[in-house]
């Protein structure tokens, strides 16, 4: 085994990640990074010996990249890795550690840059062989899932049959509707167990329409949120089927994401959590409700279709409107990449008696999903997004939505506005933590993180507080902007483009900033959810002083917003 010596547990890592095929290079790095000297550049690990506190967050980063599809790790960087894929990451490092004799506590520690507070959970769950994320592994043909292990063969995980996936099939475009994009494998992939509920029916009806009230009251303290929005999450578990708990080979279904041509589905698990991001499901449920107040104003006497894409396993956004309209006054069209989650959705309709407000569910990309009969609606929702509108579709979502929808009929949400800036992640260290601290939760299981600025805690040099310089709002996206976006044939919609300041203020980075209404006034600023993070831009280039810079909306592959100096090409 080799020691606890840095110097020592450095030099095994990297020639271990080195061995398998990994790009690992030393650095400088001219900008704060978390884990602390360390990030991930198109693909590359980059590493700062002097500013990496923690070897074994070389482990960590390399699974992100290691996990996913060859083709896709030139794309990745950072701020940019895969979602989804944080469990087969985590199951990734400690099959690493084990490998590597090194004391599971080296990669998985209690500093910036690990898993903080869910450490001891993750090495005590793994220890007891409670293996999170090795379906995805095994399905990915890298290890064996111990239940699938045959007597006489390979050896079951944590045993890698290989380090780094392989490239995936090719994905044909128009078959990318309604079916999970998976690698090929000979294992079959097993159902996901649904536990049938047992329960009161009447006392979970009533608890759902309490809980819904709370959330969507115009009032309310936000301890009083942040319970009911825990609440409704185990509630939505316990009588869906409780698959957030299942594990295993099991579960595997419920913890792969899909990859489209406009972006990515993330799986069924990571998208439950988002729920517990009570500022964003209040404030998404409250203009949805808004939105259907104004439908019924501007349509007198019909009934509200409503077509919701990205519902989720728990389909909040539709099923929350219940207990204030009658079934004779909506109606939900669902729309969800993943069958799993579909099923347990059926669960949750049947056990709460909504089966009169669904018109249908239907397993599709909402891209290309085209409704019966030409089919429109008064009320459109599309709520597949990460903040800065990074990674998952909702740019190709929305513009897709806008078809169905009828001649004044409603978005939610109405308007997303993207603004870029010049800002001091340091100054603002303590707006993040408070984030981090309210929705504890969410980030602890959703797979989302904060970006660290951890080392600025004891600089006096960094007072506290927004220190920032407006570049300009770079991108709005409403139903009037989205009609009016040209996307061009490489999936680019191209927006003005931009000067940076003759003087750069010194530790200023470029970020994006996200601000989300829902509908009318009920708005998403600064710091109020997961959501409206400051986030760092896509394959960040250098800035030069007063330096012109194109900018341009990426709809496809890995979506986001991306710029250049103006003498670069952007195809």
């Amino acid at each position: 085994m080799p020691g606890t010596n840095r110097a020592e547990i450095l030099s095994v890592v990297l020639t271990f990640l080195q061995d398998i095929g990994l790009d690992v290079t030393a650095t400088k790095l001219n900008e704060e990074t978390f884990p602390p000297g360390l990030m991930i550049d198109r693909g590359k690990i980059l590493y700062e010996e002097a500013r990496l506190t923690y070897p074994g967050d070389l482990l960590n980063v390399a699974a992100h990249l290691a996990v996913v599809p060859a083709e896709e790790r030139p794309a990745l960087s950072t701020d940019h890795s895969a979602q989804g894929a944080k469990m087969a990451a985590i199951a990734w490092s400690y099959a690493a550690s084990r490998h590597l004799d090194l004391d599971p506590e080296v990669v998985f520690h209690d500093g910036p840059g690990s898993y903080r507070d869910e450490s001891e959970t993750i090495i005590e769950n793994f220890s007891r062989g409670k293996f999170l994320g090795v379906p995805i592994l095994a399905w990915r043909g890298m290890t064996i899932d111990p239940p699938q292990a045959e007597p006489g063969g390979e050896p079951p995980f944590p045993f890698m049959l290989h380090w780094v996936c392989a490239p995936s099939d090719p994905v044909d475009e128009q078959q990318a509707d309604a079916h999970t994009v998976l690698p090929q494998s000979a294992n079959p992939v097993p159902e996901l167990p649904l536990a049938p509920y047992t329960g009161s029916l009447m006392d979970a009806r009533q608890q759902f329409a309490t809980l819904s009230n709370c959330l969507l009251s115009d009032v309310g303290e936000p301890v009083d949120l942040r319970e009911a929005a825990y609440d409704l999450y185990a509630l939505f578990n316990e009588i869906g089927g409780r698959p957030q708990d299942v594990i295993g080979a099991e579960a595997f279904t419920w913890q792969q994401e899909t990859l489209l041509p406009t972006g990515k589905a993330i799986n069924p698990y990571a998208a439950a959590t988002c729920l517990l991001d009570y500022a964003r499901t209040r404030a998404f449920a409250r203009g949805v409700h808004a939105a259907i107040v104004a439908a019924k104003i501007r349509f007198p006497g019909e009934r509200i279709e409503i077509l919701y894409a990205g519902t989720g396993p728990y389909a909040p956004l539709a099923l929350m409107q219940t207990p204030f309209f009658g079934p004779d006054e909506v109606r939900f069209t669902l729309i969800d990449m993943h069958e799993s989650a579909l099923l347990c959705q059926a669960q949750i309709i049947s056990v709460l008696g909504l089966e009169e407000y669904i018109e249908e569910t239907v397993q599709a990309d909402a891209t290309q999903w085209v409704p019966p009969v030409e089919k429109q609606y008064h009320v459109a929702i599309a709520e597949v997004m990460q903040r800065a509108l990074i990674v998952e579709p909702q740019v190709a979502v929305t513009l897709a939505l806008l078809k169905h929808l009828r001649p004044g009929g409603l978005l939610v949400p109405e308007r997303i506005e993207l603004t870029l800036c010049l800002l001091d992640p340091g100054a603002e260290q303590s707006l993040a933590d408070t984030c981090a601290e309210r929705f504890s939760e969410y980030f602890r299981l959703s797979g989302d993180s904060i970006p660290d600025a951890g080392e600025f805690r004891n600089d006096t040099d960094h007072p506290s507080g927004r220190k920032r310089v407006i570049i300009g709002r770079q991108f709005v996206l409403t139903g009037s902007t989205a009609e009016a976006y040209e996307v061009n044939d490489e999936g680019h919609i191209y927006l003005p483009p931009v000067q940076l300041p003759d003087r750069l203020p010194p530790r200023h980075e470029l970020r994006i900033l996200t601000e989300i209404a829902t509908l009318g006034d009920i708005v998403l600023g600064d710091y109020d959810c997961g959501l409206t993070l400051p986030q760092s831009v896509f394959d960040e280039t250098s800035l030069t002083p007063g330096g012109f810079y194109d900018v341009w909306y990426e709809t496809r592959g890995i979506p986001g917003l991306r710029l250049r100096p103006a003498d670069q090409d952007t195809a």
